[in-house]
């Protein structure tokens, strides 16, 4: 909401996301994952390493388009959001993020992108045109 956009949250736990978005062109799904847990916390590394496991809790499935348009994985400790199109991520059961550093992982350029909520319809174009799975204008 701090971004302009309009949020709803379904009642109950039937639906396979977490809240609707409404930026004022398009409604969108958006499932929620958080991490708490640095995977490496005790062992040195250049990069402390967070994990989201990407599917149903109650189903053990993955999340396909029809489920999701997007996830937002929340580093909890950190506050940190990724914005991620379930199209970059589809059919892929985890993903990690590397919110220390210079990190050149697949999902930094993900990292606080709001945009992607915000200009949906673009970012779908954009995507569909050019056939990649992250937006060109990150």
């Amino acid at each position: 909401m701090e971004e302009g956009l309009t949020v709803a949250q379904p009642l109950g736990d039937n639906s396979p996301y977490d809240f609707l978005v409404d930026n004022g062109e398009d409604i969108l799904k958006v499932q929620i994952k958080s991490s708490e847990w640095n995977e490496h916390e005790n062992k040195p590394q250049k990069s402390p390493k967070y994990g989201f496991a990407l599917k149903h809790s109650k189903q053990d499935k993955t999340y396909e388009s029809h489920d999701v348009d997007f996830f937002g994985l929340v580093v909890i400790p950190l506050r940190s959001i990724w914005i991620v199109p379930q199209k970059a991520i589809d059919r892929i059961t985890k993903v990690n993020v590397y919110p220390i550093g210079n990190s050149s992982g697949y999902m930094a350029d993900y990292r606080e992108q709001w945009i992607l909520l915000k200009s949906y319809s673009e970012y779908s174009e954009v995507a569909a045109s050019d056939h990649c799975h992250q937006a060109t204008f990150l």
